[in-house]
């Protein structure tokens, strides 16, 4: 059960801005069209505002993009304050905003029944509004104004002759389009529209304040426009349910299938009403496209989708919550996107009165199955929240999460209703995660010391459109299940990356800390984009201590267990999907098959073919365990080298079970260690066979050529962190595949270990980007190539490079502190990024913590 609109009256466009758009105009006075300087112009309910210029020009900057049913105010001494109609900003400037000021003096002659005015009525306030085309005002036409709140007349409406004065003889507007809705009630929202035979116009919204005046205006157009769409609850149509336009006579009534379509009038700021007998009135109130609005069924795009809820639904869903319906108060549901309409979460929900003042309402968020939930106190991957009990009238409601910029939008309240508020839209565009199952890892049997059990495989599948954004997985919880405890049970839970996208999980990225039933990996630090570092999978190694018969698992429950954030912005993505679900492993009287032995080559043998030999193991011998031999896996390296940068690694085999021919060609004249084990039935594997070597006769392979380091140059300094590793092109001895490459990094001595050591690294092959390096440091470093044989190449000279003098708090490294590294540093105080002590430790007690995150936000916003 959700109470959420499926699809919006809204067409984004292709553009986005970011940091606000400009609204630019001019205010003249009415009488002579001059312009007024030094008059205040502002936005109602913000505090943005600006004053005119000596020609009346004005500019508001940094409003925010895509803000919904805002109005403009204009005030100046001696002149009546001006308020316009609702309207709404874009994705660009806007720079064509104009409207008049009434002095005191017209004003006062307006109402002067003597020229033909009505007599204003102390607190109420008047509309000026006129009718036109592209090129002047439109006579002929009756205009209506109706309170949206209960369709009752609005105010008396007098209509403007050709000498700009009211006149009571006319029954609709005369050449110059004008007429004035006078002494209507203040901070009821007003629509206005016009009706001429055989002609069509467009409506406003206008809400209008105490003896102040609104302007507002309706035009010419072709023809009306058509909504269609379908009314629901619960994946079910409701039909004969009343579709209406508050503040018009225009309604229909949904068919069988919940589906309708009405005839409206184009419009800014729109509301749609649905009511129907033991349903709660429903409103919805958007900024509406043209093309949108002509959208009809039938159309290949997706239809409009609608909600009304019965009323013993929603009194049961309130009870749930314990809360409870105010009588003649109203409801507020709202959602939210971004730019490039993906879900927010991580999101709290701002409202404000109509004096702009902000408000602590009962807010529900909605939780990660579509409800409302109480104890949320920001969204979740659902993207939606509850606001209850509000007293009728309008508000202002807005988003904010770090790094983000969200729309300012109007959202009527209506008693006994629930509105569907406009959708906040939040900039930049970000991209959107979704977590799913990577493959199902069978149940299985275990023993109670089994090592590296796959657990759960997962994935993640990039939403990006609209942005060029990679992520970076930060961490992620996963959750236990089964009759076994995992803290007493297990050595450890690593987490593996299948860095290549080959199936194999073969880069360990994070050791798990155990909490009760939750598992979290930290500091992953995975940069993800679209095929790159999607696949993860959870392993176990137990310690011996599990009893026969308990079982284990492990589950991804929630979207908020997955954290990760936009690479460039630091701003936190958004999870979505379903839960991710693994199977039971059981731990059983399980035995490893015994020991294998190297069989041939023999020890020590000399003269083995390289280009052509066998390795051989012993037979199969199951021990107590499983009689299935169901795989091997062989490893081989050179002399001086380690199983870490191996010549050839099978991987789990399920051909070559106890001999393999000739898998890859070797080097002439080299010593080779091997080993072998075998897994049985049960998916136990034995223990390694002890290595033996074996010499290989002349001839042989030539390994890829010698590399050398092309950047940065040798003796290069300044530097930039991170450091960027560049070798020169694989010269190909008798294989042509560069398989994979080792950077090495050392301190200004090569005489101890080195600083950085990618090992065997299949990615990175002739660039790689180093973390981690300090400022202002003299190192050294070198490379070698590994070809499609497994064969090595010698290392590269050495050449040294200094790292340039870093700016104390710059963690982007961006040459400024400012807002982007506050979030880098509070991230490493929280342990979600690796802490970088050179930069980040600003008071130098050699960690990085809450303080140093006040340090660095201090020297963002100029204080130190």
């Amino acid at each position: 059960m959700k109470l959420k609109k499926t699809a919006i009256l809204t067409v984004l466009l292709a553009f986005y801005c970011f940091a606000g758009v400009n609204m630019s105009g001019r205010v003249s006075d009415i009488q002579n069209g001059q312009g007024i300087a030094g008059a205040t112009v502002s936005i109602v309910g913000t505090g943005f505002s600006s004053t005119t210029d000596s020609q009346g020009n004005f500019t508001i900057s940094n409003v925010p993009a895509y803000s919904t049913g805002f109005q403009f105010k204009a005030s100046k001494t001696g002149y009546v304050d001006t308020y316009t109609q609702l309207g709404n900003s874009g994705e660009m400037d806007a720079n064509d905003i104009t409207f008049p000021l009434i002095s005191n003096t017209l004003y006062g002659n307006l109402h002067n029944q003597l020229y033909g005015g009505i007599a204003h009525t102390s607190g109420k306030a008047d509309i000026f509004g006129r009718v036109g085309n592209e090129y002047t005002g439109v006579s002929g036409v009756v205009i209506t104004a109706r309170y949206i709140d209960n369709n009752a007349n609005a105010g008396t409406i007098r209509y403007v002759n050709a000498s700009n004065m009211p006149d009571g003889s006319l029954t609709s507007t005369s050449s110059n389009g004008v007429f004035i809705a006078y002494n209507v009630d203040p901070y009821r929202p007003i629509k206005i529209t016009g009706t001429k035979a055989a002609s069509y116009f467009s409506s406003c919204v206008a809400i209008c304040y105490p003896d102040k005046v609104t302007v507002g205006g309706i035009e010419q157009v072709d023809s009306l426009l058509q909504l269609s769409g379908k009314v629901g609850w619960d994946e079910n149509p409701v039909s004969g349910v009343t579709v209406s336009i508050p503040g018009t006579l225009s309604s229909t009534t949904t068919g069988t299938d919940g589906s309708f379509n009405i005839s409206f009038n184009p419009v800014n700021y729109g509301v749609l009403k649905f009511s129907k007998s033991n349903y709660v009135d429903t409103y919805f109130s958007e900024r509406i496209d043209e093309d949108e609005g002509n959208r009809k069924q039938g159309d290949d795009e997706e239809e409009n989708e609608f909600f009304i809820i019965p009323q013993t639904d929603y009194t049961g869903l309130l009870n749930q919550l314990g809360r409870s319906h105010i009588n003649g108060k109203g409801d507020i549901v709202i959602e939210l996107e971004t730019i490039n309409e993906m879900n927010v979460a991580g999101a709290k929900i701002t409202l404000y009165d109509k004096n702009g003042t902000k408000l602590n309402p009962d807010i529900l968020y909605f939780d990660e199955e579509g409800m409302p939930a109480t104890g949320l106190n920001e969204t979740t991957s659902e993207s939606q929240c509850l606001i209850l009990n509000l007293d009728p009238g309008y508000y202002f409601i807005a988003a904010e999460k770090s790094g983000c910029e969200f729309s300012r939008n109007t959202v009527f309240v209506f008693a006994n209703g629930i509105t569907s508020a406009p959708r906040i839209i939040g900039l930049p565009p970000i991209p959107e995660i979704i977590k799913a199952k990577a493959e199902d890892i069978p149940s299985a049997n275990i023993s109670k010391s089994a090592q590296n059990v796959p657990m759960l495989a997962f994935m993640f599948h990039l939403n990006k459109w609209e942005t060029d954004e990679s992520v970076i997985f930060d961490s992620i919880i996963v959750t236990a299940k089964g009759t076994g405890n995992i803290s007493t049970a297990l050595s450890s839970a690593k987490l593996y990356l299948d860095a290549d996208n080959n199936g194999t999980y073969e880069t360990e990225v994070s050791t798990g800390t155990i909490s009760g039933n939750k598992i979290t990996f930290k500091n992953i630090n995975k940069e993800m984009d679209i095929g790159l570092n999607q696949r993860y999978q959870v392993v176990f190694n137990f310690n011996g201590t599990a009893s026969i018969g308990q079982t284990f698992g492990v589950d991804i429950l929630k979207n908020a267990d997955v954290y990760s954030h936009t690479k460039n912005t630091g701003i936190s993505v958004t999870c979505d999907g379903w839960t991710v679900e693994g199977n039971l492993m059981t731990i059983a009287q399980v035995y490893p098959p015994s020991k294998p032995s190297n069989f041939s080559p023999a020890n020590g043998a000399t003269q083995v073919n390289p280009l052509s030999y066998v390795l051989q193991s012993s037979p199969f011998n199951p021990g107590q365990g499983s009689n299935v031999h169901s795989s091997s896996q062989w490893m081989m390296w050179k002399d001086g080298e380690t199983e870490e940068t191996f010549t050839w690694d099978s991987g789990t085999n399920t051909i070559n079970l106890t001999s393999v021919s000739t898998p890859v060609l070797l080097e002439g004249s080299t010593k080779y260690w091997w080993k072998v084990r075998h897994q049985n039935g049960d998916n136990i594997w034995s223990d390694w066979s002890d290595a033996t070597y074996f010499t290989t006769a002349q001839g042989g392979i030539t390994p890829a050529g010698k590399p050398s380091n092309q950047s940065p140059e040798d003796g290069q300094t300044d530097v930039p962190l991170p450091v960027v590793l560049t070798g020169s092109q694989f010269s190909p001895g008798n294989s042509v595949v560069h398989a994979a490459s080792q950077w090495q990094i050392y301190l200004d001595t090569k005489n101890v270990n080195p600083v950085f050591d990618s090992k065997r690294d299949g990615n990175n092959l002739t660039s790689i980007t180093v973390s981690g390096l300090s400022y202002n440091t003299q190192y050294l470093w070198r490379v070698r190539y590994q070809d499609g044989n497994g064969a090595w190449s010698q290392w590269s000279e050495f050449t040294s490079f200094e790292t340039k003098e870093g700016m104390k708090g710059d963690l982007n490294h961006d040459a400024e502190v400012d807002i982007r590294d506050v979030i880098l540093c509070l991230r490493m105080a929280i342990d979600l990024d690796p802490v970088d002590p050179g930069l980040a430790d600003m008071n130098e007690d050699g960690q990085v913590d809450i303080l140093d995150v006040i340090l660095i936000l201090r020297k963002a916003i100029d204080l130190d």
